[in-house]
């Protein structure tokens, strides 16, 4: 081996320790006078973890470790590009998980991913898996109304979506007709036209100046032929009477008991001295 080779060095470990000992550390010499740097990881519980603790370990339970990921990698795995995020070692990248130095990673609710935390449940959110995702508002019965993440207590809402609970469509299609928006009397509003004083509509086109307005000339062209129509009705009637009237006058054939013999009358006197009335609407 020469100066700047770099090697991964497995060890093992069997737990097997008095029970109230769960936690193991890996220790080290000073080795940075001599110019070498030593980091591990670490199979703890059947995860590889980049770090040299693994926690909560069990009587009999057996840890894997390796020294150094290789050159420029990091992450549980080595799956993580220094370079790219950064950084010069993998210690450095998990740092970037922790609220401070002195904290745990990813504040003890999640995984530094490549120096970024996933959270372990859906409800606990932050960039450090320090707050409680339901404390956000919600829409609709959906946190951030299905648009959006929530940290700390505040949406962050999904492009082209904005509002403090992610509701506010920002898309302004709805609102254009004829290529104008709300036809130029009003502003979109979360995908809404908010139509200006005397106009309504979806797109505002409606305008209270073109509204019908009752004049009641209609009304009163109908009473008009109500009162023709029973002027002539009354005209009808004053012709009946007198008709019957005029009949009266006639003489009247009358049988040996003096009384007027209706089987000596026409069919027309009979007629001449009835009349009828048909019903009549108005």
């Amino acid at each position: 081996m020469k100066p700047g080779d770099i090697v991964e060095v497995p060890f093992k470990y069997l737990h097997k320790a008095h029970s109230n000992l769960k936690d193991f550390v890996i220790q080290t010499s000073e080795f940075r006078s001599l110019g070498i740097g030593i980091e591990f990881s670490i199979i703890c519980h059947g995860n590889r973890v980049q770090g040299r603790q693994c926690t909560d370990i069990r009587d009999g339970e057996m840890i894997d470790f390796y020294a150094k990921c290789q050159a420029g990698k990091g992450g549980n795995n080595c799956e993580c590009d220094l370079n790219q995020y950064g950084v010069r070692t993998a210690s450095e990248l998990e740092n970037k998980c922790r609220r401070s130095p002195n904290e745990a990673v990813c504040s003890g609710n999640g995984r530094c991913r490549c120096g970024r935390c996933q959270c372990d449940s859906e409800f606990t959110t932050g960039e450090f898996c320090d707050c409680e995702g339901s404390s956000c508002p919600t829409f609709d019965g959906k946190l951030c109304a299905g648009q959006g993440e929530c940290s700390c207590g505040e949406c962050r809402c999904e492009e082209g979506f904005a509002g403090d609970d992610c509701s506010c469509n920002l898309d302004t299609t709805p609102c254009v007709e004829g290529g104008m928006m709300c036809n130029g009397h009003g502003s979109c509003e979360c995908g809404k036209c908010v139509c200006n004083a005397g106009y309504t509509g979806l797109t505002c086109g409606i305008s209270s100046k073109d509204e019908v307005v009752d004049t009641g000339e209609e009304l009163e062209d109908d009473e008009q032929d109500v009162d023709k129509d029973a002027e002539s009705l009354e005209g009808q009637m004053e012709a009946a009477e007198e008709s019957v009237a005029g009949e009266q006058d006639r003489d009247e054939p009358v049988n040996e008991d003096g009384q007027t013999d209706h089987s000596q009358m026409g069919s027309s006197d009979v007629a001449s001295g009835m009349f009828i009335i048909k019903d009549y609407q108005f």
